[in-house]
Formats: structure tokens, C-alpha cells, sequence
């Protein structure tokens, strides 16, 4: 008779030392996993934040650029101005209060304001002059002829006329425990930063000689504590 072959197995020492080691191996793996998830997670959030930063100060550098000009002010951390809604040229002198304007836009209506030659903030609060009838003419030349609440009282040395929207104002406040840049105008708010860790605005007027400036500074917190600090200047055409 043949005698059967005998088959060792595993000992009960190298199955604990495999169990060890793919402990140790997959502990490694998960930490692994874990600090490239992390990373991934911070350089998201960082993108997010730039992101955040750059629309804030873009959206402020447009709507900057198209106020009306000597109508920004600077009031501790909040920023106003009067946006334009209408710009254009009178031809008919302003001596009356019937006015001659030239309108591509066509969207100069009944209960706006009309400004002529803004040279301060109290020149666009004090000098505005209400429109109270508008008459197209009959034609499509672009003309237009505005009743006016009262003879203007300055003079645009270029013939400009600006019509304005109501003011806006940025501020810095604190909502539910963040701090965040809110935008107000005309009864309605809206944010436009959030986690702001520091907001400056500076503007310096302009003269004859040169253009007005705001100088923003925004920085923003992140989740991990990180700080992301932003700068930015807007220059504003001083053609009153």
C-alpha cells in the first residue's frame, strides 16, 4: 500500500502575522486617502474663496466705473455711489426748465432725475431736478425734450446730463455670527462676500488734472483658518 502525502497548513503565528501586516497595509492605505481627500478638499476651497474675491472686487470695479461722476463717497467701512442708469448730451442749453437731450438709449421716463454737472455727493443729493414730462417729438432722430421740476442751476461745461439710479451702499456687517459684504439699493440687499476677515475702501477725489480713485481691500477667512488678501483700484473718469 501507498502511504497518503501529508499537508501542512498555516500556523496560528503566520496568520497573525499576516493579519498584522494588511492591518498595517491598510492603515497606511486609509491615511494615504485621507490627506490626498484633505488636500483636494483645502486647494477646492481656496479656489472657491479666489473666486469669491475676484467676482467681488470685479462686479465693484463695474458698477464703480459706471457711477455718476464726484457721487462716490466713503463713509467708515461702507461704500456708496449713484450708478447711471441714462448719460447723454443736452443741445439746448439749460437756462429753462425745458430741456433738449439727446437719447440712444431711449429709457429716460417720467419720475427720474435728472443731474447736470455733479461736482460733490450734495451736488447729486441737492441738484437733482425731476423730470416730469418726457416728449419723444414724433421722430426718430434721438431727440428728446424733458420737463423739468426747475431751471438747473449749474452748467456742464461738456453738455452732459446724467440720469442716475438710486444709491448703493457696500458695507460690512455681521450676519448670524460672519461677517459678510452687503449690498443695498433701493430697499433691497443683497451679499456679495462672506467670512470677510478685513474690508477697506479709500477714495481720493479728483481734480482738474486727474482721474478720481477707490482703493478696495478685501481679505477672506477660510474654513482652515487660511487667509486670502486682495487688493484692487478703480479709477473713475472725472467728466462731470
Amino acid at each position: 500500500m501507498r502511504r497518503l502525502a501529508s499537508h501542512k497548513g498555516f500556523s496560528l503565528i503566520e496568520l497573525i502575522i499576516v493579519i498584522v501586516i494588511l492591518g498595517v497595509v491598510a492603515v497606511a492605505t486609509t491615511q494615504f486617502v485621507r490627506f490626498a481627500m484633505q488636500i483636494y478638499g483645502e486647494g477646492n476651497q481656496r479656489a472657491e474663496q479666489v473666486a469669491q474675491a475676484r467676482f467681488t472686487l470685479l462686479r465693484l470695479e463695474k458698477e464703480i466705473r459706471n457711477a455718476v461722476p464726484n457721487s462716490v463717497a466713503v463713509t467708515g467701512s461702507c461704500l456708496s455711489f449713484f450708478p447711471i442708469k441714462n448719460s447723454g448730451s443736452y443741445i439746448s442749453g439749460a437756462t429753462s426748465n425745458l430741456l433738449t437731450v439727446i437719447d440712444f438709449d431711449g429709457n429716460i421716463a417720467v419720475g427720474d432725475t435728472l443731474l447736470i454737472y455733479p461736482t460733490s455727493v450734495s451736488s447729486v443729493q441737492n441738484n437733482a431736478l425731476n423730470i416730469i414730462a418726457v416728449d419723444d417729438q414724433g421722430s426718430d432722430d434721438n431727440l428728446y425734450s424733458l420737463s423739468l421740476s426747475h431751471v438747473p442751476a449749474l452748467r456742464s461745461p461738456g453738455e452732459r446730463y446724467y440720469v442716475p439710479e438710486s444709491q448703493v451702499e457696500v458695507c460690512l456687517e455681521t450676519n448670524a455670527g460672519r461677517q459678510v459684504l452687503m449690498r443695498h439699493q433701493g430697499g433691497v440687499m443683497g451679499v456679495l462676500a462672506v467670512d470677510v476677515n478685513q474690508w477697506r475702501v479709500q477714495y481720493n477725489a479728483g481734480s482738474l488734472r486727474r482721474n478720481a480713485m477707490v482703493s478696495l481691500f478685501l481679505e477672506l477667512n477660510s474654513p482652515g483658518n487660511e487667509r486670502l488678501a486682495l487688493s484692487h483700484e478703480v479709477h473713475i473718469a472725472n467728466v462731470p
